[in-house]
């Protein structure tokens, strides 16, 4: 079915202008759940929009492949022969469940619990930093911080290098933005941050292979798969996948959990007096801010999606009011939640730490000016003004005297929308 909605639902400048197109999909939930999109520049695509239609979709992998097509992006940023790395994220069965089961041994409860200790000692030093400050700039000072340090840790990178990854993956995820391209044009930019992903992992992965370590980068650099080690470039995109998906998408659901926190100062309230309601809480966060919007499948000859026919497909959330005292249901917070390892249990286990430490210490929060969107189609999240936090920029929140905690919406955010 066409549709009289815009490209605003996959357009990063909308994005960043005015946050999620809330009132486009819900209007296509209602009306057109399956929508025929095509423009110049971008490659066409059916939005699927009705989250039993995502699920039953992402479920199917006999008759929908996650790849070769793992997002809408404009034509110019699609690859042209292979994905520029092969990871989890669009790898399709059985080589997704053999690759994933690579590091199931540090995500068992025993092996989580051995990192509590690392993970909440990262989250105390970063909060100590800006204890006493009256005045911080809350992306870049401890959203963007914590994620890419846990991960960071996990994979046994050196303290010295965590800034490094920091710049490569912001670059290789703003490859569009001219703030890194530095003169060169899209293709060169992801290309240069390419180039010195595989330079760096590969320095790193030998040196364990000589002294192991108990880190992620010890168990990939020396696991096989079907009885052969895992090829170096794929070795190299799991890297870049942990480091990159795992920092951006617990970042922005840090820095849109505390925009959510602002705007909703009776919840903050609530997690105060009872931080034991912090599980629920961030599990709602993660749902609320959605810091993956869409994400692509490819249908099979003949596949079929609500009783028409489809070639790809995006999500889209479904935004509803609730509170952290609510049980959850079954929604997600990413299109693509069950195709990722730790999807389950890093990013939240890292949101948990920072948000039982930073909502006691949060006493006179409010913001000093309006957040905006990420200017990425693919990822969402709230971010600081004046520029996307989600991109590495962002803003300032600063402490009130008189103890209250608020500021204006970010563009776009408006109350709940169905």
């Amino acid at each position: 079915m066409r549709t009289a909605v815009g490209w605003e639902i996959v357009d990063p400048v909308y994005y960043g202008r005015y946050g999620y197109p809330h009132a486009s999909w819900a209007w296509l939930r209602r009306h057109a759940p399956v929508a025929w999109f095509e423009a110049p520049g971008m490659l066409p695509f059916w939005a699927i929009t009705k989250y039993d239609d995502c699920s039953a979709i992402l479920r199917d992998h006999r008759r929908f492949l996650i790849a070769p097509r793992i997002a809408v992006f404009p034509e110019e940023q699609a690859p042209t022969d292979a994905p520029p790395f092969r990871h989890l994220l669009n790898m399709d069965p059985p080589d997704h469940g053999q690759y994933r089961n690579l590091l199931s041994q540090h995500f068992t409860p025993k092996a989580l619990e051995r990192k509590r200790a690392a993970v909440g000692a990262i989250v105390d030093e970063t909060l100590a930093r800006v204890a006493d400050r009256t005045e911080l700039d809350f992306v870049e000072t401890v959203a963007a911080v914590v994620p890419l340090a846990v991960i960071a840790e996990m994979l046994g990178i050196p303290r010295a290098d965590w800034q490094h990854m920091f710049r490569l993956s912001n670059t290789l995820l703003g490859a569009a933005d001219p703030e890194y391209q530095h003169g060169a044009t899209l293709a060169e930019t992801a290309e240069r941050a390419r180039q010195e992903f595989v330079e760096y992992f590969g320095r790193l992965s030998a040196a364990r292979r000589r002294e192991p370590r108990d880190d992620f980068i010890t168990t990939l650099a020396n696991a096989q798969v079907g009885g052969a080690p895992i090829p170096e470039w794929e070795l190299v995109s799991y890297y870049v996948l942990l480091i990159v998906a795992g920092n951006e998408t617990t970042r922005n659901a840090t820095s849109g959990g505390l925009l959510a926190l602002m705007e909703n100062p009776a919840e903050l309230e609530k997690l105060r007096r009872n931080p034991n309601l912090a599980p629920t809480a961030v599990e709602e966060v993660v749902r609320w801010v959605s810091p993956v919007v869409q994400f692509c499948r490819t249908a099979r000859p003949a596949a079929s999606s609500t009783r028409r026919r489809t070639a790809t497909r995006t999500c889209s959330p479904t935004r509803s009011r609730s509170a952290s005292t609510v049980r959850r249901t079954s929604t997600t917070g990413s299109a693509s939640a069950s195709t990722f390892a730790s999807a389950q249990t890093s990013p939240a286990s890292s949101c948990r730490r920072s948000s039982r430490a930073w909502w006691r210490g949060s006493t006179r929060w409010s913001s000093r000016a309006p957040w905006s969107a990420c200017t990425r189609a693919s990822s969402g999240g709230s971010s600081a003004c004046p520029c996307a936090g989600g991109c590495g920029r962002s803003g300032v929140v600063r402490s009130e005297p008189d103890g209250s905690i608020g500021g204006p919406r970010g563009r776009g955010q408006g109350n709940r929308a169905s």
